[in-house]
């Protein structure tokens, strides 16, 4: 039995319509997905722009606190060193003062020795006048004018103490 050519070509054009359909049917679903994906890129790059956007904003966030920080450790540091410099100006000026006290005490004990040492030096002046000279022809009223004067008392120490004994003696 021989095929009419004719309906051999309708099978065929029934075939390949359904093939067809098919291929129409998967190629608008491609186009739907492939719409689809490109919104999601649409979208993704839309992300991305704002994300490089923000990165910027989030790196400075990032630095800023870090830079607090950095000056909280600081600020802490330089109270540190204006607490240790109170400390040492405080030292300096108790040794300051204990200075002072030395100087005072060293200049007491000069003005001291050097009362002692006048003291000696007018006693030893004192203790020869007191002695006779032989043939100086002193008359008696000078004796006796240098005999209330020989005797010194042992307590002088100060410089206002033997000070108004000097003015009756020339300078040294």
């Amino acid at each position: 039995m021989p095929f009419s050519t004719a309906s051999g070509h309708s099978i065929i054009n029934e075939e390949l319509q359904r093939k067809n359909t098919k291929l129409e049917e998967q190629l608008r679903l491609l186009q739907s997905e492939k719409s689809s994906i490109q919104l999601n890129v649409q979208e993704l790059q839309r992300k991305l722009a704002r994300a490089k956007l923000l990165l910027p904003q989030q790196q400075l966030q990032e630095e800023a606190t870090h830079l607090r920080q950095e000056v909280e450790r600081l600020a802490g540091e330089l109270q540190t060193q204006l607490d240790k410099n109170k400390c040492w100006r405080h030292l300096c000026q108790e040794q300051e003062h204990k200075m002072l006290e030395q100087q005072e005490k060293i200049r007491e004990q000069e003005e001291h020795a050097e009362a002692v040492i006048q003291n000696q030096h007018l006693q030893a002046q004192f203790s020869l006048m007191a002695l006779p000279r032989e043939g100086d022809g002193q008359d008696r009223e000078e004796e006796e004018v240098l005999r209330p004067m020989s005797s010194i008392p042992e307590d002088l120490e100060s410089r206002e103490a033997v000070t108004p004994l000097c003015s009756w003696f020339p300078a040294f």
